[in-house]
């Protein structure tokens, strides 16, 4: 079996792919996909790459989407830029460090003077739909999580209505990482975002796709149950019942 998952730093972190340097401070026990992986004896042939824009994790997909058995979407957010460098581009990604002074300078004018977060969200869900319609025609078995949106006009609802090849989960993935600091007492969600936003952005030491790891456990229980029900009708997948207590509403 060979397993794809495709997105950003949601599902990014596979510890068997990281160098002695990436691992030295990493906690050792396994991501979601590790655990799937495992479950199943099978090969992770794809994992999400930080920062990236979907257009990227879309080209990755074209090159191993024959020989995917599974696959599993943490679709990102809008807002990321695609680019000829192929680099992890966000407003908050873009330091002279890791793309170099020139398309750093570039990138913050992008943001700052230029960006229009009504095309991105349009393009970006021009692209989910050619993906959705890319793995009925593949015939491939597929489950879908979105992270979120920074648009004001974001609708999760109309989004998750759209896919016809699979489920879809119930919730945000920005909203279960939410919960995972919650329901280990390291933020009070009902505080200012700011604070919360702050926490998380801090909070790397123990977690993993932005997770800890009972969460990555818990997701890891959900994709196994749903591959063994062996049933990809599109639908609402319902996380509640592996997460007790997440609402969406409460954050």
């Amino acid at each position: 079996m060979k397993i794809a998952f495709v997105g950003d730093s949601y599902c990014a972190d596979v510890n068997r792919y990281f160098n002695s340097d990436e691992i030295k401070d990493r906690p050792s026990w396994l991501t979601f996909q590790e655990i799937v992986a495992q479950h199943y004896n099978a090969e992770i042939i794809m994992k999400g790459e930080a920062g990236v824009a979907l257009f990227h994790s879309y080209e990755t997909l074209l090159e191993i989407i024959d020989e995917a058995d599974y696959i599993i979407f943490c679709i990102t957010k809008e807002f990321r830029l695609p680019n000829k460098h192929r680099v992890a581009i966000t407003p908050a990604h873009h330091s002279k460090k890791a793309i170099g002074k020139k398309l750093s300078i570039a990138t913050t004018h992008y943001y700052e003077h230029l960006i229009s977060l009504d095309f991105h969200l349009l393009v970006h869900g021009l692209l989910i739909k050619e993906i959705d319609r890319l793995m009925l025609e593949k015939k491939k078995k597929c489950i879908w999580f979105f992270v979120g949106s920074y648009h004001p006009d974001f609708d999760y609802q109309s989004y998750m209505k759209g896919i016809t090849s699979g489920p879809v989960g119930s919730h945000l993935l920005d909203d279960l990482s939410l919960y995972d600091l919650s329901s280990r007492n390291i933020i009070d969600t009902r505080k200012d975002y700011v604070v919360t936003n702050y926490l998380k952005k801090n909070d790397y030491g123990q977690r993993l796709n932005h997770f800890g790891q009972e969460t990555n456990q818990k997701l890891a229980n959900l994709l196994i149950a749903q591959i063994d029900t062996n049933n990809f009708a599109p639908r609402l997948l319902s996380m509640d019942s592996y997460f007790n207590g997440l609402d969406k509403g409460s954050f």
